[in-house]
């Protein structure tokens, strides 16, 4: 991801990409983007749930709003992700049941280092020393429990799309350590570079539900609120 040095810019940019992107899903054909993604066109718009809300993206000309409240202002980072996951959703795509690291995810090791610095090490630490925040965080936010390391949960971010968080907490010897699992077949419902994106978010989330900090690198333009 390109380092973006002000606020201003980071915002300038994202909705520049944003509003690309709108263009780019006027492109395709609303109903057929609806259903790889294993979402419902109905009135004239796509009902997408992600994570904790539910965002609504106008059929004709891409505009994302919340379902509930149109007047409300979505952040940028949930609207930026709701169309690269639509205008990016392979044909016919379908999960494997195979979860993978992030390593794994094809084309994905240019970005690790994003991904470590501004998802996966804010996560660890925040909830460092914290694990019942974690749980509590996971109950709050209705994430599935999973019997993985002192604590997992699986977090579904879109119908098709779930990320499943794995924590250990740290001890005299070891600090606290996380990871995010991905299906095996995450690339064909979304860029690479955007399973970034949503473990950012994802963890963002949860540090939000478990009245965690908030790292610097996770300090960004356009995360969602809880």
């Amino acid at each position: 991801m390109q380092r973006i040095d002000t606020i201003s810019e980071q915002a300038t940019a994202y909705e520049l990409v944003y509003q690309h992107d709108r263009r780019e899903f006027c492109k395709r054909d609303p109903e057929t983007m609806a259903k790889n993604a294993g979402l419902k066109l109905r009135n004239g718009q796509i009902t997408v749930p992600y994570y904790h809300t539910v965002l609504a993206v106008n059929a004709e000309n891409g505009e994302v709003t919340y379902e509930a409240d149109p007047t409300k202002p979505v952040p940028v980072y949930p609207r930026m992700m709701t169309l690269h996951h639509l205008n990016g959703v392979k044909d016919g795509a379908q999960n494997s049941g195979i979860l993978i690291p992030f390593r794994k995810i094809p084309m994905a090791a240019v970005f690790d280092s994003a991904y470590r610095s501004m998802a996966l090490e804010p996560f660890a630490q925040g909830f460092s020393g914290h694990l019942k925040d974690f749980v509590r965080a996971g109950e709050l936010l209705h994430t599935t429990p999973v019997n993985m390391g002192d604590h997992a949960v699986t977090f579904q971010c879109f119908p098709k799309i779930a990320l499943t968080f794995v924590f250990w907490d740290g001890d005299d010897e070891l600090p606290a350590n996380a990871t995010v699992l991905f299906d095996q077949n995450i690339a064909d419902f979304i860029h690479p570079e955007d399973t970034v994106g949503l473990a950012i978010e994802g963890a963002n989330l949860l540090l939000q539900a478990g009245n965690r900090p908030i790292a610097p690198t996770m300090d960004m333009v356009g995360l969602s609120k809880i």
